[in-house]
């Protein structure tokens, strides 16, 4: 149930997130400054929601204390330090960043510049958006719900990585597509474009279950670093193609959309990476590979 709930939350924030923004776009010229307030009102919404809903593991379980934790395990530290010289953990988490972190970065920024270049507006932009948020958010948690069924993880990775490397190559290929066109593709993008219920619990089969929270507290850390990297890295080079126009293909639609697109050929870049550290993990069968993980769990409250 992990991967299923992992890939759920990951999925539909985003959309929701969405949701909000496209009523803003459509409706700004109404609410004019207003919309600032509105966004901050909505902050406040899910403040008070994340206080009220989400609650702590029930004190009243009793659990069977096997083994005592040691010392050394309650420092965070020793925690994070664990993580890293674990080499599928790093992997797992370097898989993570290159397809969810790389899609996170094209989405929110990249994405609606090379729109705008076509000629589409802010509400259409949005519309796009949505579409491909919708498609995380089915995409997330039902590779997750396919990996328990199977009980494997490493063939839904594969199955992510091509399929989002066929959908961002056709995204970025220099034709003037319909809408209807641009949506399908947009949806199947977002379709392939999460991999969190996959590498999360990658992570968390081969974590120590003591660093648990830690290890996966690290990936999302490296997530969310890929994401800032990725942002950055197709505007750097962007000025090389502007001089070597000689590397650009001419047959592209216009001077600035042949140079946006090859720069966005990053992210299909990041996605081999991330298909090739998913070559050197080892399959978990969905089950926990580490040795302490015989610690049986607690047991579940009487109703």
């Amino acid at each position: 149930m992990f991967s299923i709930a992992t890939g759920f939350t990951s999925g539909s924030n985003g959309l929701i997130a969405s949701l909000i923004g496209f009523f803003v776009v459509a409706y700004s010229p109404s609410l004019n400054n207003g919309k600032i307030i509105f966004t901050a009102a909505v902050g406040i919404v899910i403040i008070l929601l994340v206080l009220f809903l989400i609650k702590d593991y029930p004190t009243s379980v009793e659990s069977d204390e096997v083994n005592q934790t040691p010392e050394n395990k309650k420092n965070i530290w020793y925690g994070i330090y664990a993580a890293i010289c674990n080499r599928q953990i790093i992997l797992a988490a370097l898989m993570t960043t290159f397809v969810f972190g790389s899609m996170l970065a094209f989405l929110t920024f990249w994405n609606m510049q090379y729109q705008e270049l076509y000629g589409n507006s802010d509400k259409i932009i949005s519309l796009i958006n949505i579409v491909a948020l919708a498609g995380i958010a089915v995409g997330a948690p039902l590779s997750g719900w396919i990996s328990e069924r199977i009980g494997k993880r490493k063939p839904l990775g594969y199955i992510i990585c091509i399929g989002l490397f066929i959908s961002l190559v056709v995204v970025l290929q220099p034709v003037k597509l319909s809408l209807p066109v641009i949506f399908i593709v947009m949806f199947f993008l977002g379709l392939f474009s999460n991999n969190v219920s996959i590498g999360f619990s990658l992570i968390k089969e081969n974590s120590d279950p003591h660093f648990v929270g830690t290890a996966i507290a690290f990936a999302n850390t490296l997530l969310f670093l890929g994401l800032s990297l990725m942002q950055i890295i197709p505007g750097a080079l962007m000025p090389f193609f502007q001089k070597h126009q000689d590397i650009l293909i001419h047959s592209y639609l216009t001077h600035d959309i042949s140079v946006m697109s090859i720069a966005q050929y990053a992210f299909p870049v990041a996605v081999i990476i991330a298909f090739v550290c998913l070559i050197f993990i080892k399959e978990t069968n969905c089950k926990p590979v580490a040795l302490s993980q015989k610690i049986k769990m607690p047991k579940r409250a009487v109703s």
